[in-house]
């Protein structure tokens, strides 16, 4: 009966922990912050005070940077719509940057990088270049498996392996020597 309720306790333990969350917190990490939180408890019985991180981490034989990170993990999470400014005029949403709008200056950076790769990949032979362009997506933005090239190109999943490491070992190759 002892082994049985045992394992039931822990169905119901590792279900809330999958499903009892706005933000799901991966078992290990539910384990570890039930032991925190029973460790802190018995910290605060001892000394009378809430218990530093080192005490914690101490009682917890834990790096000190893992319990400072499993104290961020229990804060509860904080609603968008919570007012901020003098008057709570605004919300935290409104201070959260767009990223499907790309910011100035990554863009800027993000186009320079890739034409600076278009001009490297041009100077490779052209089968070499075909097979960097449709592997990592160079000018459509869709990664295409070896297999896929293969099928393209009519050439079999080894020798488009073969062809994208050439690419990669000459670009490598100019990469180094623009650095000298």
């Amino acid at each position: 009966a002892t082994y049985a309720s045992w394992w039931i306790r822990q169905s119901i333990t590792r279900a809330l922990a999958n499903q009892g969350k706005l933000i799901r917190i991966p078992v290990y990490l539910t384990w570890v912050l039930s032991k925190s939180r029973k460790a802190t408890h018995e910290l605060r019985q001892e000394l009378n005070r809430e218990p530093t991180v080192e005490e914690l981490a101490r009682k917890m034989e834990l790096p000190v940077k893992k319990v400072r990170m499993l104290k961020e993990i229990a804060l509860p999470p904080d609603s968008l719509e919570r007012p901020i400014g003098k008057e709570g005029s605004g919300q935290l949403m409104d201070m959260i940057q767009d990223m499907s709008e790309s910011s100035g200056p990554k863009q800027v950076d993000r186009m320079i990088q890739h034409e600076l790769i278009m001009h490297y990949v041009s100077d490779l032979h052209e089968k070499e270049a075909t097979v960097l362009k449709l592997r990592f997506g160079l000018e459509d933005g869709i990664f295409r498996t070896l297999e896929e090239i293969g099928r393209e190109m009519d050439l079999t999943r080894e020798r488009i392996r073969q062809i994208e490491g050439s690419g990669i070992k000459k670009l490598r190759e100019k990469f180094k020597d623009e650095k000298q």
